[in-house]
């Protein structure tokens, strides 16, 4: 009983988490002038270099990056979580799981960017050893890679979603009617999280709610 009702609270206390405004940001920095040891003080050690530009605010003036959000940031949380998972309900084992890593065969316009296997201490330690690149190739061959895991897991929800919004994002051109669509999407996603991996929420899966207000302001992620 105590377990759901601290999981509710969590849940509670992260939906209501707002983004940093202008006011946060200077708060924080004014704080670090007036004492430079608490640095880094919640990921601000100091002010931008590109403060005296015109116009100019750490916080609504820079787009957000597609490849540490998603691509190096959140895709392989998801991964790595669902695999957790498919062991934790002895689906397959995290021996299985390298082992079917080492003997995929990648094709013709995949095989440049083949990741490495998964090993067992990677899985253990929550961690992904690769590139930009083959996280990506891992990341959308994942379904195939393990086709016979995918629909027995029920956070398989999460990479579905996920998998939609990168899509979206990857388009270029981007359409300006798209917007609502990927607004939706990332709300969803956000949803999804709360309910299978909560313990997973990290700063990066909150940007992801900000995506159709920086493409709005900003342009597609990619160019």
């Amino acid at each position: 009983m105590l377990y759901y009702i601290f999981r509710k609270e969590f849940t509670d206390s992260i939906i209501k988490i707002q983004s940093r405004s202008m006011i946060d940001r200077d708060d924080l920095v004014d704080k670090i002038a007036n004492d430079p040891n608490i640095i880094p003080l919640k990921g601000v050690i100091g002010p931008s270099p590109l403060r005296e530009l015109i116009g100019f605010h750490a916080t609504t003036s820079l787009p957000r990056d597609l490849m540490h959000d998603f691509i190096e940031g959140i895709c392989p949380v998801i991964i790595i979580s669902l695999l957790k998972q498919a062991s934790a309900l002895r689906i397959i084992t995290y021996i299985r799981i390298q082992e079917r890593m080492e003997n995929f065969q990648y094709g013709k316009f995949d095989s440049s960017n083949q990741p490495p296997p998964l090993l067992v201490k990677h899985l253990q330690k929550d961690h992904m050893v690769a590139t930009a690149a083959q996280k990506l190739c891992f990341f959308k061959l994942f379904p195939i890679i393990s086709n016979d895991v995918v629909d027995l897991l029920p956070s398989f929800i999460v990479y579905k979603v996920l998998r939609e919004i990168l899509d979206l994002l990857l388009l270029y051109p981007f359409r300006k009617k798209w917007l609502h669509v990927l607004g939706e999407l990332c709300e969803t996603f956000y949803e999804t999280m709360l309910s299978h991996f909560p313990d997973k929420i990290t700063p990066k899966a909150h940007f992801i709610r900000e995506y159709k207000y920086m493409i709005n302001d900003f342009g597609p992620a990619v160019r």
